[in-house]
C-alpha cells in the first residue's frame, strides 16, 4: 500500500485536479490523507466530496501550521499497512502511471530508501510550459567526488554527494519513500521550512544504510504547477531556508567529516551552477520574446549569487574556494 499525504491550505483552485490525478492512477493500492491546514475556503468541502465517492480518501483538519507540520500530521495518520509514502502538494498533478513506475523502481532496488522520477512545469491551467527546464534540472545531476565534481549518469542513483550540492527534486511529490526510512529519521523539521524536504533527503541519504542513494527513473511522473502562490517563487525566503539546512547539517554530529566537507563545498558550487542555468534560460526566454520569464530567471540568478557569499562555517574543501 502507498500512503499519499496532501497538505492543503486554501487549495480550492487546484485541489480537484490533484485529487483527480491520484484517482486516475493505474496503481490502485493507495490511501490518501488530505490535511486541511486551517483553510478558509472550500478545501475541506472538496476533499469530503471526493472522500464520499472514494473510501481511499480521508480528510483531517488542523489549525494552520505550515506545510511541514501538515506533512507530519499526515504521516501520523497513514495506515499501518502503508510501506511507502508520497508527499504530494495540493497544486501538483501525478502522471497516470507515476505510482506504478516509482513502486516498480523501488522493487528493483531493494536497498534504496526511495525512488524519484522527472517533473515538468505546468501553468495555472494545467498546460505544459518552459519545456525542458525542470526536466533537465532533474536529469542533469552533479556529485562531489574527491576534490572534483562529476556528472551523474542517467542510470545512477541520487546520493548524498549529489544532495550536498542541491536537491534535484523540486518537490517530494515526484518521489516515493519507504516508510521505514522516514521512521528512521523522524518527523520533518519545521524550523527549516520551506526547505524541509531537502533537509529530509540529506537526513535519509546521509545514513550509512542508505549510502546507495535514491533510485532514479528517467520517466516523467509529475506536473509541477507554477502560480503566484508557490513557496519556491519566494527566492529570498527559499535561499535563507536552504542556508539554514546547510548550516544545520554542517554542525551535525551524525554526519561524517567527509559529508560535512561536501556540504561546505556544495554551498558555493550550487549557487554558481544554478546561476549559470538561470542565465542560459534568461537568454533563451529573451530570444523567444518572453521577457517576463527572462527577468524572473535573472532575478533568481542574482539571489543565488548573493546567497553564495554567505558564510557556512568556513569553507575548507578545495571546491568551496574554486572558480569552477
Amino acid at each position: 500500500m502507498i500512503g499519499i499525504i496532501v497538505p492543503a491550505y486554501n487549495g480550492e483552485r487546484f485541489l480537484r485536479a490533484t485529487l483527480e490525478s491520484v484517482c486516475a492512477q493505474s496503481y490502485e493500492d493507495w490511501r490518501l490523507i488530505a490535511i486541511d491546514d486551517g483553510s478558509t475556503d472550500a478545501t475541506p468541502t472538496i476533499v469530503n466530496d471526493y472522500a464520499g465517492r472514494d473510501a481511499r480518501i480521508k480528510l483531517i483538519r488542523q489549525s494552520n501550521g505550515g506545510v511541514a507540520a501538515a506533512r507530519n500530521r499526515g504521516l501520523r495518520a497513514v495506515p499501518a499497512g502503508a510501506s511507502t509514502i508520497c508527499f504530494l502538494d495540493h497544486d501538483d498533478v501525478l502522471e497516470p502511471h507515476a505510482l506504478r513506475m516509482l513502486q516498480s523502481t523501488l522493487d528493483a532496488h531493494p536497498n534504496a530508501p526511495a525512488a524519484h522520477g522527472v517533473a515538468f512545469y505546468i501553468d495555472e491551467n494545467g498546460r505544459r510550459v518552459r519545456r525542458g527546464e525542470l526536466e533537465a534540472g532533474t536529469r542533469n545531476r552533479l556529485a562531489i567526488e574527491g576534490a572534483g565534481i562529476r556528472n551523474v549518469g542517467i542510470y545512477e542513483p541520487t546520493n548524498f554527494a549529489c544532495m550536498a550540492i542541491f536537491c534535484n527534486m523540486t518537490t517530494p511529490g515526484q518521489s516515493l519513500i519507504r516508510a521505514e526510512a522516514l521512521d528512521h529519521i523522524g518527523p520533518l523539521d519545521l524550523a527549516v521550512a520551506p526547505a524541509d524536504d531537502w533537509d529530509m533527503w540529506l537526513r535519509i541519504t546521509g545514513r550509512p544504510e542508505y549510502a546507495c542513494g535514491v533510485a532514479f527513473v528517467d520517466q516523467e511522473v509529475l506536473g509541477f504547477r507554477m502560480h503566484g502562490g508557490n513557496q519556491s517563487c519566494n527566492h529570498a525566503n527559499m535561499a535563507a531556508a536552504m542556508l539554514k539546512v546547510r548550516r544545520k547539517h554542517i554542525e551535525s554530529t551524525t554526519l561524517t567529516r567527509e559529508q560535512r566537507e561536501m556540504l561546505r563545498a556544495g554551498h558555493s558550487i550550487a549557487a554558481r551552477e544554478v546561476a549559470r542555468k538561470r542565465f542560459r534560460w534568461a537568454a533563451s526566454s529573451a530570444a523567444r520574446g518572453h521577457l517576463l520569464d527572462a527577468a524572473n530567471h535573472l532575478r533568481h540568478a542574482a539571489t543565488q549569487l548573493s546567497g553564495s557569499r554567505m558564510s557556512v562555517d568556513g569553507p575548507r574543501h578545495p571546491l568551496a574556494m574554486s572558480n569552477r
